[in-house]
């Protein structure tokens, strides 16, 4: 497990949550993503964006954004971020980790929707509560 995290348990599986760590003083951990070149920022988001879609390992994600993805990578083709994807699929804990490795529930995809739009328009609710517990939706239903 990465330096600055603890594995919860969730009712759709593992979920990492973070912890204050006296290394960096935030709870992330990791190196600074500019000293990353063009090339591995891209590889590393390609990385996020389909383990994102794709996986169930939330440790995963978590390894990834600590090695310097970003958390509002996004999908050129389908105009989603990894937060909307993951909204999108119903995966409460990947929305967890992402909104605590600071990504924007701010940004509109395709359609003009946020992640919680997404979420909602699925009936994904344990993802809602995810944001309603982060305080990261801009309206409450």
């Amino acid at each position: 497990m990465p330096p600055g995290y603890k594995l919860g348990r969730m009712d759709r599986g593992a979920v990492a949550r973070p912890y204050k760590s006296s290394r960096s003083g935030n709870g992330r951990a990791g190196p600074d993503r500019n000293a990353l070149s063009h090339a591995e920022k891209k590889e590393l988001d390609k990385r996020l964006l389909r383990a994102v879609s794709s996986s169930s390992d939330s440790r995963k994600l978590v390894s990834l954004l600590e090695r310097g993805a970003d958390p509002n990578a996004r999908d050129r083709k389908q105009d989603l971020t990894a937060l909307m994807i993951a909204a999108r699929k119903g995966k409460a804990g990947f929305v967890g980790v992402l909104l605590d490795f600071g990504a924007d529930p701010h940004l509109k995809g395709h359609g003009s929707s946020t992640a919680y739009e997404l979420a909602q328009t699925w009936g994904h609710w344990d993802v809602l509560d995810v944001f309603r517990e982060k305080r990261a939706n801009t309206v409450y239903d």
